[in-house]
């Protein structure tokens, strides 16, 4: 995936351009506020809560699209990358699989995040390319901590919130160091 065939001269996804759904990654749940790709916030709550620097690899001008599409760059102390993250608004078809899988999991252990997940109109779609799981969970956690919403993984795996995101980021990096 590239930023050139995608994104158009504003930063936006091209009109008739086509985002392949990714093998791996993430699902994050969004409220409506802030805006998708709001730079400053998702740069103050990086730092903050995260220790990483955040920026897009091609600046976003204007009126976003309901659909649209940006390429995250992260890098904190051990880990870069360069994400793609689609969003888009949020179907009855995916509030209904945020429920399937809490239902899935071992002992109901969603803790109502799937009840959250229905409030949220917007879906972050974070694509994990080969070799960066560590970046794709950062770039989740830090949508997931900013628009208030429960992430779920593609694979349908697990259902999270901010801490216990956090906390499946902190065992992932330890697993990389050990």
């Amino acid at each position: 995936m590239t930023t050139n065939a995608l994104l158009d001269a504003t930063g936006h996804l091209a009109a008739g351009a086509y985002v392949p759904s990714p093998e791996r990654g993430y699902w994050v749940f969004g409220q409506e506020k802030p805006l998708p790709f709001d730079l400053p916030t998702l740069r103050a709550y990086a730092s903050r809560f995260f220790d990483t620097k955040l920026g897009f690899s091609v600046e976003k001008v204007g009126v976003a699209p309901t659909h649209d599409l940006t390429f995250v760059m992260v890098h904190r102390a051990e880990v870069s990358g360069t994400v793609p993250v689609e969003v888009r608004p949020a179907s009855a078809e995916d509030h209904e699989r945020a429920f399937a899988i809490e239902r899935s999991l071992e002992g109901g252990h969603g803790g109502g995040l799937a009840t959250l997940a229905a409030r949220c109109p917007r879906l972050f779609v974070v694509h994990e390319t080969e070799g960066l799981a560590i970046p794709a969970l950062l770039v989740t956690c830090i949508l997931s901590g900013t628009s208030l919403g429960p992430a779920l993984a593609i694979d349908g795996s697990a259902l999270f919130g901010v801490r216990s995101g956090r906390a499946r980021l902190e065992a992932l990096l330890a697993s990389r160091s050990a």
